[in-house]
């Protein structure tokens, strides 16, 4: 019985650590919750939550990417409106795949040491390109989202 018991607790370890259904992997529809996460908290003033989406040199400190934030939407880099228009025509993939000239730049910029983890989209000149953490897309590039009409 006790090895039964054990059994089921590996299992229940292994599904919780795991997660259900594959709800946490590097997916199109991931990418994109993720960027309209960004949207909101951008949108409704919480900068510093929205650092936590971003990825930047070591040096450079999540203040100092809030602070930044602060005029994201006001430069069109997003939009509900351009993530709409991605969502339904941007192409997705690898970032080397996507982007495979100037990806390897961003990534050595951001001090990313694999990228084999960044994942991209792009459509008519809109830039995005993240860092897949495990659970959630970090973003090192996002350019011109908001002005997809």
């Amino acid at each position: 019985m006790k090895s039964i018991k054990t059994y089921l607790a590996l299992v229940f370890l292994v599904t919780f650590a795991v997660g259900c259904g594959g709800s946490a992997s590097p997916t199109r529809e991931r990418f994109i919750s993720d960027l309209k996460s960004v949207f909101e908290l951008l949108d409704t003033g919480k900068f510093e939550q929205a650092a936590d989406y971003f990825k930047a040199p070591d040096e450079v400190s999540k203040e100092e990417i809030a602070k930044d934030l602060r005029r994201f939407t006001e430069r069109d880099e997003i939009s509900s409106e351009g993530i709409g228009i991605l969502e339904k025509n941007g192409s997705f993939g690898k970032l080397k795949e996507i982007f495979p000239e100037r990806g390897p730049m961003w990534v050595e910029r951001n001090e990313i040491t694999s990228a084999e983890d960044c994942y991209a989209m792009s459509y008519k000149g809109a830039e995005v390109a993240a860092l897949w953490e495990g659970s959630k897309f970090v973003f090192f590039r996002m350019d011109d989202i908001g002005k997809l009409h």
